[in-house]
């Protein structure tokens, strides 16, 4: 999935935050949830905190891989590697979207 979300956008990096790989563009927008290592889990956010004035972002997500802990944050867990092959079209038209209203 790395490689994925690499690959979606040019100006997209990775480096290590919050002791896990951490994707950014302007800011940080995605970072894997490495612990408890139960499954695979990357949090979709716009960047470390909450912000009040978040403006709800938009994604179809007929599979239902997304939770939403705030309207500006999703979580997607997948159980595991073949869960995320299973799901990778899916996992693919998320992040799309994620990276789109950056």
């Amino acid at each position: 999935m790395r490689n994925w979300i690499l690959a979606l956008n040019e100006h997209i990096t990775e480096e290590v935050k919050w002791n896990a790989p951490s994707f950014k563009k302007a800011s940080h927008f995605a970072t894997f949830r490495l612990h408890p290592p139960k499954s695979i889990q990357l949090i979709l956010h716009t960047g470390a905190t909450v912000k009040s004035n978040a403006r709800a972002f938009v994604v179809d997500d007929p599979s239902g891989l997304l939770k939403w802990p705030a309207t500006d944050r999703a979580v997607l867990t997948l159980a595991s590697e073949a869960d995320l092959q299973k799901h990778r079209a899916e996992v693919l038209l998320i992040l799309e979207q994620w990276v789109a209203q950056l």
